[in-house]
């Protein structure tokens, strides 16, 4: 059979394979656009989970901050007659905070670690502290040169018993 009758034969008992060799080639673009959505969304993905964990990184420091700030009472107040509270002054707590960053050398670990003003006493009995630092997604960094700034509080309260 020469090559002009089977197509024709093949027109004839097969119309779609007619239809589909003028139609060759249109999937490729969509599949490379398809690949493309796919790389923004993974890039995306990881960019934001990339931030989450630092966040959740800083919120763990922020937290043993305000743990080793509270631990450093300033002194013992009298609640009543039978009850004694500690106390925490806000320039006390900042100190230890301070201290606390430095002897674990987390300036190293987040870039633009800084000790938030806000850092402090609240209650007399309570170190609240609060820390920023920048985030840089990796993917992202074209977008997103300057990083993103994260911010959390992390808060310890000190509770005296008696026993």
């Amino acid at each position: 059979m020469t090559q002009h009758k089977q197509v024709q034969f093949q027109q004839a008992c097969c119309p779609e394979a007619a239809e589909s060799e003028a139609e060759r080639g249109s999937v490729l673009p969509l599949i490379v656009g398809l690949c493309l959505v796919l790389l923004l969304v993974a890039s995306t993905v990881v960019g934001v989970s990339s931030v989450y964990l630092e966040r959740q990184r800083l919120q763990a420091l922020a937290d043993q901050a305000a743990t080793s700030a509270a631990q450093r009472i300033e002194g013992i107040t009298a609640v009543g007659e039978t009850q004694a509270q500690a106390t925490l002054t806000s320039a006390g707590v900042q100190a230890s905070a301070h201290t606390f960053l430095q002897e674990s050398g987390a300036g190293a670990d987040f870039s633009h670690l800084t000790l938030n003003p806000a850092t402090g006493a609240s209650g007399n009995n309570t170190a609240v502290i609060v820390l920023s630092a920048r985030a840089h997604p990796p993917l992202l960094s074209v977008v997103l040169p300057d990083g993103i700034d994260i911010t959390v509080t992390g808060r310890a309260r000190v509770i005296t018993t008696q026993d």
